[in-house]
C-alpha cells in the first residue's frame, strides 16, 4: 500500500514536471524533438488520490498546486487550470505538518509569519520553524538562525495575544544564529 502512495506520487510529480512525455505539440513533431509537458490538473489528480489516503507528500504538494501565487492572473495552457484556494492550501499543509514533512512545516512557518490568510503568530511560525529545522530542513535552519540572530523570538512563556502580533524583544542569540546557520551551510 505505501508503495501504491509512491506511485501516485511519482505519476503526479511526472505531470507537475512535465515529464510525461505525452502527446507533443503539433509544431515540434517535424523536427522530432520531444518536449516537457507540463500537466498541473492531471497532477492535482493524483497527488489527491494519495492526499486523500494520508499521504504526507503528497498533502504538501497539493498544496503547493493549489495555493495562490502572483501569476495565477496569467492565461494558464491546456490541462493547466488549477484551481487556487489559500484555505485549501493551508488546510493540506498542516495535514501535512502534522506527519512532520519539513517543507510543509517551513511553509506554514512562512504563512503564520506573514498572516498570509491567516492571523499573525509569531509563536506558531517559530515553532513550525524549529520543528522542521529539528528534522534537517536546511531553509528552516536559516530563517531559525536569523531569528535567533535578530532576536526575533516569542517568549518563553505561554504565548499572549501581544507576543503573536509583535516581534519579540527577547535578546539575540548569535550562538543560537550560528549554530542553525552551520547546520544548514552543511547541506549544501
Amino acid at each position: 500500500e505505501a508503495a501504491d502512495f509512491l506511485a501516485m506520487v511519482e505519476v503526479g510529480r511526472a505531470y507537475e514536471d512535465g515529464k510525461n512525455w505525452g502527446k507533443q505539440p503539433k509544431d515540434r513533431i517535424w523536427t522530432g524533438e520531444k518536449v516537457p509537458l507540463i500537466q498541473l490538473e492531471r497532477a492535482l489528480s493524483w497527488f489527491e488520490k494519495a492526499a486523500n489516503q494520508g499521504n504526507a507528500e503528497a498533502q504538501y504538494r497539493l498544496a503547493q498546486l493549489v495555493m495562490p501565487g502572483p501569476f495565477d492572473d496569467l492565461p494558464a495552457a491546456d490541462g493547466n487550470n488549477v484551481k487556487k484556494d489559500l484555505a485549501k492550501a493551508i488546510e493540506w499543509l498542516d495535514k501535512a505538518a502534522k506527519q512532520d514533512h519539513p517543507e510543509a512545516l517551513t511553509r506554514l512557518g512562512q504563512i503564520y509569519d506573514d498572516g498570509n490568510g491567516v492571523e499573525i503568530d509569531r509563536w506558531k511560525a517559530f515553532t513550525h520553524y524549529t520543528k522542521a529545522a529539528e528534522l534537517g530542513h536546511a531553509q528552516a535552519q536559516f530563517v531559525l538562525g536569523l531569528k535567533h540572530y535578530v532576536g526575533d523570538i516569542p517568549r518563553k512563556t505561554s504565548p499572549s495575544e501581544w507576543d503573536r502580533l509583535v516581534y519579540s524583544v527577547e535578546p539575540r542569540d548569535v550562538a543560537q544564529a550560528l549554530m542553525w546557520w552551520q547546520k544548514a551551510a552543511a547541506q549544501g
